[in-house]
């Protein structure tokens, strides 16, 4: 699953959790900053190392639970790949 697939779905999460208009908002502002802080983790990992982040809204209204495996060598576009993911504790069909 790249970036943009798991952006999507955990998009759809958020507007479940917020409604429409206050998700897509929540999306838009929390999302970049959490993908961009995933790549800096497993960028950090040893090649076939496990990485796990845990993120959360301000009102924990929303937590998401990130866990990848580094690939590859640095420089690599993407050079993880994402094993597992929960939005509130419930584990997010990832199919890989």
């Amino acid at each position: 699953m790249n970036d943009n697939e798991l952006r999507n779905l955990l998009t759809g999460r958020i507007i479940e959790a917020y409604g429409f208009d206050a998700g897509l908002r929540v999306a838009n502002v929390l999302l970049p900053s959490v993908l961009t802080d995933f790549a800096m983790v497993m960028n950090k990992a040893k090649e076939g190392e496990t990485a796990k982040e845990d993120y959360q809204t301000d009102d924990r209204k929303v937590i998401i639970h990130l866990e990848g495996i580094r690939k590859g060598a640095p420089g690599n576009k993407q050079n993880y790949q994402i094993t597992e993911v929960l939005f509130n504790g419930n584990k997010v069909e990832i199919g890989q």
